[in-house]
């Protein structure tokens, strides 16, 4: 029955799914979920439709399942050909500050091995650091050729799903670097996806773009919302292991000293992830662990933190840098909360955003912070996490992830 679905889903696809990106459909739970994988390896890499998380699927009048967080504009890859701006609504200007700043990181184990010529588009333009020398960025794509050059005055580091090397170039010509979320199919578990195909998708995706700095294998994999029933068993955290094993080998093989850094999902620090790390400890097949610590719907201070603990213990346990890549404060106030958070006014989503980079710069082992997102999914539902609104007005969270880049003093936070 799953596998029909999944079927289905890309056959609605094809035949209902817009030609054109130029307005970003509401919905792209199906996209998601049924094209995702299939599109990215049977569809030339111009014409391929970047994935955006089912998270911020549908508008759902109750409580949104955790595949709501998505933004549905970035399910379609944004190349120049396929993707035009997006129309401008006249609505209340909200304050504007300007650049933030970029972080390096170093790669564990790196081996020589056969160089590869990067092309002078992809290089970022600048490489000062952040304050600290933590990355700061935002969870974006699909939204057409105005993205990039209006992200790169708040953040200079965005994470794609899409696997698209066009889209990759857009952001980098614009000087910001690509952490590429390599999210995968989401289908029976992670033990149900070959390695060495999975491994090889992964290096032809580099080899297209070598200048991406990271990548985030698989996306919340032990999530019965992406991955199935049983996704966060014990045979499936196993898999996850041999997996990552295979494709650091490959990768490191391939790439050597030039290859970006991997990172592992320790996600919720849970026994799944428990167990995959106690089966790589010992080798090098990791550069860092990721968590998604959204602050949850219990007490109402301690959701405007973010979920530390959860960061704090991915660390305690790996001993790894810790790559927060999804963490964020929707602002639909008129709607009942998430599955994963509390509605927060603009003020004080601009007050949690920049709180929670100041703390984690603090700790010194979060490398990377990725607030979701950079726009709202829907006009009219819960799932309004964005920065700027869906139509591309900026919020006061704008102005404070940009400030928080920059180690400056907020100026919107209350």
């Amino acid at each position: 029955m799953k596998r029909f679905v999944l079927v289905a889903s890309m056959l609605v696809f094809v035949f209902v799914a817009p030609a054109s990106a130029d307005v970003a459909p509401p919905n792209q739970f199906w996209w998601h979920v049924g094209c995702g994988w299939f599109c990215q390896h049977y569809q030339p890499p111009a014409q391929a439709d970047e994935a955006a998380k089912p998270e911020e699927a549908a508008t759902q009048p109750a409580e949104v399942a955790p595949s709501s967080r998505a933004q549905p504009a970035a399910a379609t890859a944004a190349t120049e050909e396929e993707v035009g701006a997006q129309p401008e609504e006249q609505v209340a200007a909200q304050p504007l500050v300007e650049a933030g700043e970029r972080a390096q990181a170093s790669v564990e184990g790196a081996k020589p091995a056969k160089k590869h010529k990067k092309r002078k588009h992809e290089k970022p333009k600048q490489e000062e650091p952040n304050p600290g020398g933590m990355w700061v960025g935002a969870n974006g794509g699909g939204w057409g050729p105005s993205e990039p050059p209006e992200m790169a005055p708040m953040v200079k580091y965005v994470r794609l799903e899409s696997g698209n090397t066009k889209e990759f170039d857009s952001f980098q010509s614009s000087g910001i670097h690509v952490d590429w979320d390599d999210w995968g199919p989401y289908v029976h578990g992670v033990s149900s996806l070959s390695d060495a195909e999975y491994a090889s998708h992964l290096v032809s995706v580099i080899e297209a773009d070598p200048s991406i700095v990271s990548v985030e294998v698989l996306n919340e994999p032990e999530g019965n919302w992406f991955w199935g029933e049983g996704a966060n068993s014990k045979a499936n955290a196993e898999a996850y292991a041999r997996l990552l094993e295979v494709v650091y080998n490959k990768v490191q093989a391939t790439f050597g000293g030039e290859r970006p850094l991997l990172l592992g999902a320790f996600e919720e620090g849970s026994s799944w992830g428990d167990v995959w790390w106690n089966a790589l400890k010992q080798k090098n097949a990791v550069d860092g662990v990721v968590v998604h610590p959204y602050g949850g719907r219990g007490i109402r201070a301690q959701s405007a933190l973010g979920n530390r603990g959860e960061v704090e213990r991915a660390h305690s346990y790996t001993g790894k840098p810790v790559y927060v890549t999804e963490v964020g404060w929707p602002t639909a106030t008129k709607f009942p909360p998430t599955s994963d958070s509390l509605q927060w006014t603009q003020p004080e989503q601009a007050a949690n955003i920049y709180g929670f980079v100041n703390w984690a710069r603090s700790t010194g082992y979060v490398a990377g912070v990725f607030i979701y997102g950079y726009r709202d999914a829907e006009t009219n539902g819960p799932a309004q996490y964005g920065v700027m609104t869906h139509a591309g007005v900026k919020k006061n969270g704008w102005t404070a992830l940009k400030q928080a880049a920059e180690g400056v003093a907020c100026t919107v936070c209350s």
